[in-house]
């Protein structure tokens, strides 16, 4: 539940935004560790042909693996807030029940 406090207040609210700002740096995080692996794996392929396959290129793309790490980040932080929301609200109507 909510703390009755202002400074209560104040610490549940900064405590959830480092929630919300973790899930992202844990995106950002799994995003990093696909781009090592992905450049691991086509590093032969770069060696030996000179070029790496076409998907490795598309998916190594700043613009296609940051829009895909801002849209999943925003959907997962989305959905903890909105789950939270609700436990508020569920504990909200058992206390005024």
């Amino acid at each position: 539940m909510l703390p009755d406090s202002p400074r209560g207040r104040l610490r549940w609210a900064l405590s959830e935004s480092l929630i919300v700002a973790g899930i992202f740096l844990a995106w950002i995080a799994v995003a990093i560790t696909a781009t090592i692996v992905l450049r691991v794996l086509t590093f032969p392929f770069r060696v030996l042909l000179g070029q790496s396959p076409l998907p490795a290129d598309v998916l190594l793309s700043v613009t296609v693996l940051g829009n895909a790490v801002l849209a999943i980040g925003m959907v997962t932080s989305l959905l903890y807030v909105a789950v939270r929301a609700g436990t508020i609200l569920l504990e909200y109507a058992e206390r005024g029940a």
